[in-house]
């Protein structure tokens, strides 16, 4: 079985320089991946589901439109075992900039909403929309990142569930 870091550089569209220093910052890469994203406590849990809507994968924003070469060439999603937390492992291309090299920032939200559509299928909810989504930017995000997305819920009340969301940067290129 194949750990997250390793599906995570196989799967990434990042061109690397054929040079000693593409080893030295894979492996750098890789541990912090794996500092941040404890592998043996995590399962893979959007494959099926994926599968099972295959049918409808190409008007979804994320898994169609958004989704190829240059655009969003990683998208996987991990449940923390006994726990409602999910993480999703994402790498965003260079064709989805708003300045050059910098990721716009509605793509960001997108990938966000998203993410906590599938916090909503790990708790075994039933499907929700987003009333209201406010994100404050930090700093920008380069075309080319690898990055962890982490949401877990904060808070419920009454058929409102507060989620809370991490968002990881792993590679910049």
């Amino acid at each position: 079985m194949s750990s997250i870091i390793d599906r995570a550089n196989s799967s990434s569209s990042v061109n690397h320089s054929a040079n000693a220093d593409h080893h030295h910052d894979s492996r750098h890469h890789n541990k912090k991946l794996h500092h941040q994203l404890d592998t043996e406590h995590y399962r893979r849990i959007d494959e099926e589901i994926i599968l099972k809507h295959s049918a409808h994968l190409h008007t979804n924003a994320i898994h169609g439109a958004l989704s190829g070469p240059q655009y969003i060439t990683l998208y996987e999603i991990y449940q923390k075992a006994e726990s409602s937390e999910v993480a999703a492992i994402v790498h965003i291309g260079e064709h989805l900039c708003g300045h050059p090299g910098i990721v716009h920032g509605g793509i960001i939200s997108a990938l966000f909403d998203n993410t906590f559509g599938w916090l909503f299928f790990a708790m075994k909810q039933p499907p929700a929309f987003t009333a209201n989504l406010n994100i404050n930017y930090r700093k920008p995000i380069l075309a080319n990142t690898t990055a962890i997305l982490r949401a877990h819920v904060k808070e419920i009340q009454v058929k409102i569930v507060f989620p809370l969301l991490r968002f990881i940067i792993l590679i910049f290129h």
